[in-house]
């Protein structure tokens, strides 16, 4: 399967396509299925922390400062991921254009942030609901 978005092109496996009735609920079921804890981006949208807490999930944020564009610190978030390493497999939730800082992640930072992620086996989920929502 082919898709293209932006002006980018991606190729992928039907069998890694998951299909559902909306991000919320999608969001909610991944965080069910999947063991770990989840890291979330301060600030960010309202209804991915109690999510977590609904699943009986331990909820951990990496601070993102308006010096640093919102964006996530490679630092930081390797600092949340071995401070609690104990707590198992990190799943982040990563939405961009932000809701609500409005932030988007430079390509650079998205390596780093990947970069980091791979390094402690996590998960990443990318909530782009916003992606056509870009006001330059």
């Amino acid at each position: 399967m082919q898709s293209k978005s932006n002006g980018t092109e991606f190729s992928f496996d039907a069998d890694d396509v998951l299909v559902g009735p909306g991000t919320k609920e999608l969001l909610f079921m991944t965080q069910m299925a999947t063991t770990g804890y989840t890291v979330l981006p301060a600030p960010s949208w309202v209804t991915y922390g109690p999510q977590a807490f609904m699943n009986d999930r331990k909820l951990k944020w990496v601070q993102t400062e308006m010096e640093d564009g919102w964006q996530i610190g490679a630092e930081s978030l390797a600092k949340c991921f071995q401070e609690n390493s104990a707590f198992g497999r990190p799943l982040l939730i990563l939405n961009s254009p932000s809701n609500p800082t409005g932030r988007v992640h430079s390509k650079e930072r998205l390596q780093e942030i990947a970069r980091v992620v791979d390094e402690a086996d996590g998960i990443v989920i990318s909530d782009e609901i916003y992606l056509h929502t870009q006001f330059d």
